[in-house]
C-alpha cells in the first residue's frame, strides 16, 4: 500500500509486503535517483542491496504514484506549524502600540484603518529570531506562503520610517496574536551587540 500524506512537504508512505516501509519525501521522488530507493530499501533491509537504475525507480515510482491514496497528515500538516506557533507565542508575550513610533520600542503596531480594519505589523527582527531559531532564513519564501494560506500574513514586508531610521515589518491579521501573556519591551530582547535574543 502507498499513502501520499498531503502535507507541507507533501511524503509518500509505501508499506511493504514483508511488513517494513519506506518514507519518500515529495523531492525524492520528483527526480528518482536510484541513489535514494537503494538507501531505503538497505535500510528496511539490512544486507540486501536492491542495486535499482534510475529506469528502475522510475518504473516502481511510476506504479506507486498508480496506487497511492490520499491521506491527512500523520504529524503536523506543515514544516511551518511549529515555527509559526513559536511566532504566535512570542508576540503574545509583546506589548502592542496603537502609534507607529510604537514598532520600535514593542516590536508589534497595530494599525487601525479608517474602514474599520487593522493590520498587526510585526517587526522582521522578531520574525527573523523565531525562524533563526528553527534552523531557517527570513529568505525562505515558502513561510510567508503557508501564512498566506493560513490566513495569517495579510501583507507583506514594509517598510516604516519613524524619525531618521526606516524599520521593515509584515502585516499581519490582528487574531494571529494570541491574548497578551504579559508586557515585554522589544528592546530588552535586543543584547548590547545589536543580536536580537530569544
Amino acid at each position: 500500500m502507498v499513502l501520499f500524506e498531503e502535507s507541507d512537504p507533501p511524503v509518500y508512505l509505501v508499506d511493504l509486503t514483508d511488513g517494513g516501509r519506506l518514507i519518500f519525501q515529495n523531492r525524492e521522488l520528483a527526480d528518482p535517483g536510484p541513489g535514494t530507493l537503494n538507501d531505503r530499501w538497505l535500510a528496511a533491509h539490512p544486507g540486501d542491496a536492491l542495486d535499482a537504475n534510475g529506469r528502475d525507480f522510475r518504473a516502481i515510482r511510476d506504479y506507486w504514484f498508480e496506487i497511492a491514496k490520499r491521506a491527512g497528515p500523520s504529524g503536523a500538516g506543515s514544516q511551518w506549524e511549529p515555527v509559526a506557533e513559536a511566532l504566535q507565542r512570542t508576540l503574545s508575550a509583546l506589548s502592542t502600540s496603537t502609534e507607529r513610533e510604537g514598532l520600535p520600542r514593542y516590536g508589534l503596531y497595530l494599525e487601525e484603518r479608517p474602514d474599520g480594519s487593522a493590520i498587526l505589523w510585526v517587526a522582521s527582527g522578531i520574525i527573523e529570531n523565531v525562524l533563526r531559531d528553527h534552523g531557517r532564513s527570513i529568505m525562505d519564501r515558502t513561510f510567508p506562503e503557508f501564512l498566506r494560506r493560513d490566513g495569517a500574513l495579510v501583507t507583506g514586508s514594509h517598510r516604516f520610517r519613524i524619525g531618521n531610521v526606516l524599520y521593515r515589518a509584515r502585516g499581519f491579521c490582528p487574531g494571529f496574536r494570541p491574548e497578551n501573556a504579559g508586557p515585554v519591551i522589544f528592546a530588552d530582547l535586543i543584547d548590547d551587540a545589536g543580536e536580537t535574543r530569544p
